[in-house]
């Protein structure tokens, strides 16, 4: 087998999503193919690309789920928020290309969970907001919201 590069911003290994200094993006080693100094060839992908690429995987991933999906990438684009925030919790998402905590990704929701991944039933949120939301009605969230209120306020 061939060898890994290193990253010299973390030390370690590659990872998918890391910047490079020129702008580009790790995508992934080609491990069909080993340059002559032993190490793997590596891609790597304008932002564009990248983000093509990562709402493109999560369409299979759903399918894998076994989930109903009759979207495809250029509507999932067309619904993504263009300046990159969280229409629920305001936050800036990103793919990862930057050194951040998963609560942040851009993430797939049904507004109906017991609809498909369908046209008109999907949102992108974060991460963090699709694990608050869950798969919870908006009733339960609002009860929810006024006991942790009032939690809070016997606190202080």
């Amino acid at each position: 087998g061939g060898k890994f590069s290193i990253n010299p911003k973390t030390k370690k290994k590659w990872k998918k999503g890391d910047l490079r200094d020129d702008g580009l993006i790790f995508n992934h080693y080609k491990k069909t193919f080993i340059k002559s100094d032993g190490y793997y060839e590596m891609n790597f992908v304008n932002f564009k690309s990248y983000h093509r690429r990562s709402v493109r995987t999560n369409i299979g991933r759903k399918r894998r789920e076994g989930f109903k999906v009759d979207v495809d990438t250029d509507y999932l684009l067309s619904i993504f928020p263009k300046d990159f925030k969280c229409p629920a919790l305001g936050i800036k998402m990103s793919w990862g290309y930057k050194s951040h905590s998963k609560k942040y990704t851009p993430s797939m929701d049904r507004i109906d969970p017991k609809k498909g991944y369908v046209k008109g039933n999907i949102v992108w949120i974060s991460d963090r907001a699709n694990t608050i939301k869950s798969n919870a009605s908006v009733e339960e969230i609002g009860n929810v919201y006024k006991w942790f209120k009032k939690l809070s306020a016997k606190k202080k």
